[in-house]
């Protein structure tokens, strides 16, 4: 969504073709968030859409209930926001019944997808943007090492069920800019630097 960073691949590229843009684009949404009736009335009057693949992390599964498809929710009744669950997760259960709990939430996570694009009626692109390429395997050495770089927990089985659902595919990797000094209190090494969206708007 553009943070640390002026001018976002979105607004590089309708400045290049003369046309207007709305970028959506909400910190930590999962999919669901998307499905909302006036985001898609926007969304389906637009001339085509590009879906960034989300983060999967924060969908619901069968312990943590999403609240508007964001990064908070509940764990039997009481406030979490998703980090502090997946971490609380890591310390307490054992690596099977983590894992079992992140591919619930994958399951989840691409249906809510397929939802989303069958709700797109304009042609409609995947665009991952990210540090890392799609494959990855989990580990349970570190929170990182389970969650991995953004889209968290989002690997190249979860692409590959979601592609056949969109107009094409655009992949964009890398780390060009990173970390990327902000101000002298700020070091970005989380979101896309200025380098990574310019990077973007070529492809």
């Amino acid at each position: 969504f553009g943070r640390y960073c002026e001018r976002p691949f979105p607004k590089i590229v309708c400045d290049h073709f003369k046309k207007g843009c709305l970028n959506m684009g909400f910190g930590g949404a999962d999919p669901s968030y998307f499905l909302d009736d006036k985001i898609l009335e926007y969304v389906n009057n637009s001339e085509s859409v590009f879906v960034q693949v989300f983060s999967s992390r924060s969908c619901s599964n069968s312990m943590f209930k999403n609240r508007g498809g964001t990064r908070h929710g509940t764990v039997d009744g009481k406030y979490f926001l998703v980090d502090d669950f997946w971490q609380d997760c890591l310390k307490k259960h054992s690596a099977e019944k983590v894992f079992s709990l992140i591919q619930e939430t994958r399951i989840r996570y691409i249906e809510s997808m397929i939802s989303l694009a069958k709700s797109i009626k304009k042609k409609k692109y995947l665009l991952w943007f990210s540090y890392r390429k799609p494959e990855y395997s989990v580990n349970f050495s570190s929170y990182f090492g389970m969650t991995n770089y953004f889209p968290h927990f989002v690997n190249l089985d979860m692409v590959n069920c979601i592609k056949p659902y969109f107009d094409g595919y655009i992949e964009c990797v890398g780390m060009e800019g990173i970390p990327q000094k902000v101000n002298k209190s700020v070091i970005n090494t989380y979101y896309p630097s200025p380098e990574n969206h310019k990077k973007m708007s070529v492809k």
